[in-house]
């Protein structure tokens, strides 16, 4: 681990001025920073500790406006809220499967956000990795990637292009109710919707995100959510305790008697960022939810898929979890 400064911020502003400084890097719950840093795979000048602004930690809920969560909210925090389990229940479901309860007191809803891919390669420094080190090759794509994306992923004749997929079970949910990302810096805020919150996977070799290096994630957003909403998320995964996801699918159905007014289909662990299944929803709003329409969009949902060599196991794996979402979702209301 490199040597480095440690500043604590008390307000927003403090904490806005201070990361705009060059090298300079934010740490809150350090769920994933701090493994980083004593991997040497993080060296900030100094570390700028948020965890005491207080204005950063709520989470509040309103019928007009929605949802908002301060990027301090921690996934304990907001697992345990009334509203969000009332009205986002995909969100609260998604929470619920991830980590273990010791990680959610601790880990926060913008460092999950943010965290950093999972690649065994990313993560191991006997390997070359685009992400880490830039350069021109990803080694997943030429060695091991059965846990890597089936979906934008390259031509292995050309490999500068990353494969690692998004390890945040908390981000799928979010993107199934249109959340948006609010980002400050000292040039004031902006709205970032989260569908373009995170950067193309050819562009991982120096950027995870849209963010610009001197902002902040103070909250995250989302509107109100549709009239009978339901949702689910199901997580396929090695063990049932503690573990990322192999294949995720976030499912949120809204209906009118038999028929489908909304529909938001998100699947986890194919891609560099969550994906969203438009072609799915597609065939499921303004349709009766029979087995065979759930089953043409899940199939639908994964029509695109280019898988690598030695992970188009996960095509029917994603294909079930979205079927099993969608299912479960409308079934436990």
């Amino acid at each position: 681990m490199k040597a480095f400064a440690y500043h604590r911020a008390t307000t927003l502003d403090e904490a806005l001025e201070m990361v705009s400084l060059p090298g300079n890097q934010i740490i809150a719950g350090g769920m994933d920073l701090v493994p980083l840093l004593s991997d040497d795979l993080a060296a900030p000048s100094a570390l700028i500790d948020i965890s005491r602004v207080p204005e950063l930690g709520t989470v509040t809920y309103d019928p007009g406006s929605g949802l908002r969560l301060g990027t301090l909210a921690s996934l304990n925090r907001i697992l345990t809220d009334a509203a969000v389990r009332r009205s986002y229940p995909v969100l609260a479901a998604a929470i619920a499967e991830s980590a273990s309860p010791q990680i959610r007191n601790m880990a926060t809803i913008g460092g999950n956000l943010l965290q950093q891919p999972r690649c065994g390669y990313y993560r191991d420094r006997e390997f070359a990795c685009l992400r880490r080190d830039g350069g021109t090759t990803c080694s997943a794509i030429l060695g091991e990637h059965e846990r890597h994306a089936i979906f934008q992923t390259p031509d292995r004749a050309d490999p500068h292009h990353c494969v690692a997929v998004n390890p945040s079970d908390a981000v799928n949910a979010l993107l199934a109710i249109d959340a948006s990302v609010l980002a400050r810096s000292s040039r004031g805020e902006r709205m970032v919707p989260l569908a373009d919150f995170f950067a193309d996977p050819k562009q991982a070799s120096t950027i995870q995100s849209t963010l610009a290096p001197d902002e902040l994630i103070t909250a995250i957003v989302a509107p109100p959510p549709p009239v009978n909403v339901r949702g689910q998320y199901i997580k396929i995964r090695d063990r049932a305790s503690y573990a990322f996801a192999i294949v995720s699918a976030a499912a949120v159905i809204a209906m009118d008697g038999d028929r489908v007014t909304h529909a938001r289909c998100v699947l986890g662990g194919v891609a560099w960022r969550p994906w969203r299944a438009t072609a799915a929803e597609a065939l499921l709003i303004g349709q009766p939810l029979t087995a065979e329409a759930v089953a043409a969009a899940a199939r639908a949902a994964l029509a695109d898929a280019q898988p690598l060599p030695e992970n188009g196991y996960k095509i029917p794996m994603a294909e079930a979890a979205l079927r099993r979402a969608i299912t479960t979702a409308v079934a436990l209301h």
